[in-house]
């Protein structure tokens, strides 16, 4: 029976320590829509003093339209907390003003 309780256990500590946050799914989605051959968005700075406030955007990336101080070409990041990260220029955001072109 003691078994049984410490394999149980460390059942639910393993699980706990693989579940992800919001936050990691974001990273995760991040990682999968970086445009082929850019630099790992990830790998870049993250700016979080920016003026950018992105008013109705939803957690993830978006590209900046230059409104809210948002600035156009830019890709910024939204969190689960609401904060704006500016992750700079990105090639597609300059292009066409979206994530992928």
């Amino acid at each position: 029976m003691k078994f049984f309780t410490l394999f149980t256990t460390v059942i639910i500590f393993a699980t706990s320590a693989l579940a992800l946050t919001d936050d990691e799914v974001t990273i995760a989605r991040i990682r999968s829509e970086d445009e082929a051959g850019a630099p790992d968005i990830l790998k870049r700075a993250c700016n979080y003093n920016t003026p950018c406030k992105g008013y109705g955007w939803s957690v993830g990336l978006h590209c900046g339209d230059g409104n809210a101080g948002c600035v156009k070409g830019h890709v910024y990041q939204i969190g689960s907390d609401t904060n704006v990260c500016d992750y700079g220029v990105r090639k597609s955001c300059q292009q066409c003003g979206k994530l992928s072109c």
